[in-house]
């Protein structure tokens, strides 16, 4: 008799990702919160945030942190790094966008934005959790 794990792989990757926004819902955020520019060497990203009329540009203060290494060293480079991991602003990261209760929610470092030297919008910074 043969198992077929295939399912059980499949929910048990979709579990490991709750909490994770989409990218093209993260993207449109991104783009709010960088005015439209930001650094992004992620391929998956990238595409979403061309798709919501961001420009990828490495030279941006903003940048999209799509790992916890990357995150660090973005942010010893002096960028304000957004990612889709709240742990991870311990380890730099200044804004974090994540699924709560099945909607969209943004959470701010203040230390690590001051750190930047960015600004974000008044309306990010009303309507996010504080880290």
């Amino acid at each position: 008799m043969r198992l077929n794990l295939a399912p059980i792989v499949f929910i048990t990757a979709l579990s490991l990702n709750a909490g994770e926004v989409p990218p093209e819902i993260a993207a449109r955020f991104v783009k709010i919160i960088s005015s439209g520019k930001v650094a992004c060497k992620d391929g998956a990203m990238a595409a979403a945030l061309g798709g919501a009329g961001c420009t990828v540009d490495a030279g941006s203060k903003f940048a999209w942190g799509a790992s916890e290494g990357e995150v660090k060293a973005l942010a010893a480079g002096g960028k304000c790094v957004i990612t889709n991991h709240v742990e991870w602003l311990a380890s730099g990261g200044t804004v974090a966008i994540v699924e709560e209760g099945g909607k969209p929610q943004m959470y701010i470092h203040s230390g690590n934005l001051q750190a930047s030297g960015a600004s974000l919008p008044e309306a990010v910074l009303k309507v996010s959790k504080k880290h």
